[in-house]
């Protein structure tokens, strides 16, 4: 059905979570309309349901559960901790990654390579919050980067907060002036030209969602980036949650409604554990899409199931 619009965009809402949905194009005056433009695939799905935890050791351990999605070939599971801001807050520090933890031989303009030239890897290692991963790997003491075509990725963030207004701010190095550094946001990016110095920017981003994700790469693929600091900051108000990734599971299996997180170690037992569930949509190899979080659900680690039954009163 064509629907007349006079603006360049135009939201359809009426989608149920089955059907595939496609749109196209046409251009219209007073005299004449135009042929169809080319056939696009409206490509999305629905967030899932995350249900309670299961099978929770108070040490950390659980068992994440939701519902199936329609559609859905995969699923992810991020398990965060949860800060509830007492007080309003500026520029308040969502992640803040200062690479302490890479202890190298290499250095930022001689780098130790990793080798996994094509091959995403994990980052946990030498990251505070867990859930990154990287291609083409560098290291130096105290920095952590890529080499041409390859890129680091953030873990799914909650960036959803203030508007989805935040700001990302980097320090870094790159090898060869003339070269960019990409920082891109969800629906965002920004172009930083290289000097072949330290350099250190704080970038604007207006695109922040419950499923932001944030990408470092070149846009020549020819230098070495080696970051010193990354810190995601968002003035957010008393009583938001921030979610600070701790562990995260991806490609589960879309006949798999449940993943337990065997190996968590809940490490402060002063601050709320919680979870969020992703669907992944892949019909065809080239285009992938994720859904939004699922609600986070808290993990109740005092349940009642440790607690030892009444015993009845004698009559």
């Amino acid at each position: 059905e064509d629907t007349p619009v006079t603006d360049t965009f135009f939201v359809y809402e009426d989608m149920d979570e089955i059907s595939e949905y496609y749109y196209f194009v046409k251009a219209k005056n007073d005299y004449m309309t135009s042929p169809a433009s080319n056939l696009v695939h409206a490509y999305g799905i629905t967030a899932p349901e995350a249900k309670e935890a299961t099978e929770v050791d108070p040490d950390g351990p659980y068992t994440a559960n939701w519902n199936p999605v329609p559609r859905a070939t995969a699923y992810s599971v991020y398990t965060y901790k949860r800060t509830t801001l007492e007080e309003d807050q500026e520029n308040y520090n969502v992640v803040h990654e200062d690479f302490s933890k890479v202890n190298s031989e290499g250095t930022a303009f001689y780098p130790e390579y990793l080798g996994n030239y094509t091959e995403q890897w994990p980052l946990d290692e030498y990251m505070e919050s867990g859930g990154w991963l990287g291609i083409n790997i560098a290291l130096a003491e105290g920095y952590l980067g890529f080499s041409g075509y390859g890129e680091i990725l953030s873990p799914y963030l909650d960036l959803s907060g203030n508007d989805g207004k935040y700001t990302v701010t980097v320090k870094f190095i790159g090898s060869i002036p003339g070269e960019s550094f990409v920082v891109q946001g969800t629906t965002q990016y920004h172009l930083v030209p290289v000097t072949g110095d330290e350099q250190s920017v704080t970038l604007e981003f207006s695109d922040g969602a419950s499923n932001s994700l944030l990408y470092f790469y070149t846009q020549y693929g020819y230098a070495d980036i080696l970051i010193d600091e990354i810190t995601v900051q968002q003035d957010l108000l008393a009583g938001d949650h921030v979610y600070t990734p701790e562990t995260m599971s991806d490609n589960i299996g879309s006949d798999n409604l449940s993943y337990r997180f065997s190996d968590l170690v809940r490490d402060d037992k002063n601050v709320d554990y919680a979870y969020r569930v992703f669907a992944c949509y892949n019909k065809f190899i080239t285009d992938v899409a994720w859904s939004e979080a699922s609600d986070a659900v808290v993990i109740n680690y005092n349940s009642s199931d440790t607690t030892l039954p009444e015993c009845p009163v004698p009559t």
